[in-house]
């Protein structure tokens, strides 16, 4: 049997996860993504990126709720229209700005609506500018009205062991009025304290009026931790490193591998458990399941029905008919078999039962 997860959201970080390193978007995620919505689990995308970097794939992936974008410093719709936003205090932008170039990294500054750079020839701009799919405006210097309205700041080099040096060291010196992580080893995003990947999950969960432990979380950074923590369960890229593995309740194939739809079919899609007339009379959860994803205790019907649903964690159930036999004459004979033996297991689903206890290796 298999473990089944109470999952409403499955909430993906972009690049590096749910895009090739091309940032291109296959055909086989968009039809796991339409394979979520037919099963009912909503699918929300969050990124480092501004939200107008991530209106390519609303269409695509017919995105009808919250669109996370900087990391949880701007929420939109699917119209980009903002929900909510958060600008760094412009004390604290002042000094990230300071901090990031007086270590000799090149600095770019968003706002809700502009992204802002000093040098258009700078390392990664283009390829940045490639990706979202807007051109960044050219300022000759970062002035204070600009800092007033920064959503996010970053730190830019190909000089990755600086980047690191520097996010250690904006940390020590801005502590929690800001949150600093490397969205990529390259960047070094400066955001807002509540602007990060773990508060999405709990700002997602208030929007949608879900339970943080029914959102699923999937990336592949360091900044993806924070919201595999504060998720019921969490999937890493297998591009991800040692450390982010290590952090995550799963780990799927590179985003180069199909890793983003296989981790959808493996571990969040709902599946069919097919039992045999040894294991009847079936209940939900099976003994198979870990503790940590028991809910009240079901019974399923699978005598009567082709595929009986449990309400509670989608799980569905089929009867294997004996070899030889036509199916309907099996279902017949099981039928009136075991309701004479056990009537009082036509239980009305819909109401709550008490909380199942763990079996032993019965499988009664």
């Amino acid at each position: 049997m298999t473990a089944q997860r109470d999952i409403r959201l499955f909430l993906a970080d972009v690049d590096g996860a749910l895009l090739t390193h091309e940032k291109a978007l296959t055909a086989a995620a968009k039809a796991a993504v339409r394979d979520l919505h037919a099963a009912g689990i909503a699918f929300a995308i969050t990124s480092g990126r501004p939200p107008r970097g991530m209106s390519m794939l609303i269409e695509p992936l017919a995105l009808t709720g919250p669109v996370a974008g900087f990391n949880g410093g701007v929420f939109v719709n699917p119209d980009l229209s903002v929900i909510e936003s958060h600008t760094l205090e412009p004390a604290a932008a002042r000094e990230t700005l300071a901090l990031i170039l007086d270590r000799g990294l090149d600095a770019w500054l968003y706002t809700e609506t502009e992204w802002l750079i000093r040098d258009k020839q700078a390392a990664h701009v283009a390829r940045e500018a490639w990706t979202v799919k807007f051109e960044a405006r050219q300022v000759r210097e970062f002035t204070e009205a600009h800092l007033a309205r920064a959503v996010k700041i970053v730190g830019v080099s190909d000089d990755l062991h600086r980047v690191a040096l520097c996010e250690q060291a904006a940390r020590e010196a801005l502590g929690e009025r800001v949150s600093a992580a490397r969205s990529q080893p390259y960047y070094l995003d400066v955001t807002h304290p509540l602007a990060n990947k773990g508060e999405v999950v709990l700002t997602l969960a208030r929007h949608l009026d879900i339970a943080p432990a029914q959102i699923a979380t999937m990336g592949d950074m360091p900044n993806d931790v924070l919201m595999f923590r504060k998720s019921g369960f969490s999937i890493a890229m297998g591009n991800a490193s040692d450390e982010v593995k290590a952090q995550a309740s799963a780990v799927t194939d590179s985003n180069e591998n199909e890793g983003f739809a296989n981790a959808v079919r493996r571990f969040i899609l709902p599946s069919v458990i097919e039992v045999s007339e040894d294991d009847l009379p079936v209940f939900c959860p099976n003994p198979d399941m870990p503790l940590w994803s028991w809910h009240p205790r079901i019974y399923m019907d699978v005598v009567h029905e082709s595929e009986p649903m449990c309400p509670y964690c989608g799980t569905r159930y089929r009867l294997k008919r004996r070899p030889g036999t036509k199916t309907e004459g099996n279902h017949a004979e099981l039928a009136h078999r075991f309701e004479a033996a056990a009537p009082q297991l036509r239980v009305d689903r819909t109401r709550a039962a008490p909380l199942a206890k763990k079996p032993g290796r019965s499988r009664r």
